[in-house]
């Protein structure tokens, strides 16, 4: 399965943001690129900090996804703690990945809802 994937990555106040879309033909290749997901997330090059631990979790519910799938990482670094809250989901036909970081306390799941619900209504031709 070939695709072409967008992503674009930002900061602001020592917390980052990373969003990824892939389109794909078809609802169903979305959930066998979703079946591949895991173990094909690129890691931060950029990243000064070490993964102390990694667990998938309860993947949370996002209004018009589908196949959703989480992990939380906690890290060591510079400025102390971190966390990386990553969750990746299904918006009709495009797979879409989102990892939340920052210091420990930055981010909470319901706020990575926000943005993924945001994400996803865009992806499905909504608008904010």
């Amino acid at each position: 399965m070939k695709s072409v994937t967008a992503w674009r990555s930002f900061e602001n106040a020592h917390r980052w943001i990373w969003v990824q879309a892939i389109p794909l033909a078809s609802p169903a290749d979305a959930h066998d690129a979703m079946g591949a997901l895991p173990e094909r997330l690129l890691a931060n090059l950029r990243s000064r900090v070490t993964v102390t631990s990694s667990r998938e979790v309860t993947a949370p519910s996002i209004v018009g996804a589908t196949g959703t799938w989480a992990r939380e990482g906690d890290t060591t670094g510079d400025m102390g703690l971190g966390r990386s809250l990553i969750v990746a989901w299904i918006a009709t036909t495009t797979v879409c990945v989102l990892d939340c970081s920052g210091r420990q306390d930055q981010w909470e799941w319901p706020e990575v809802v926000t943005v993924a619900t945001r994400q996803t209504q865009r992806v499905n031709g909504g608008s904010d």
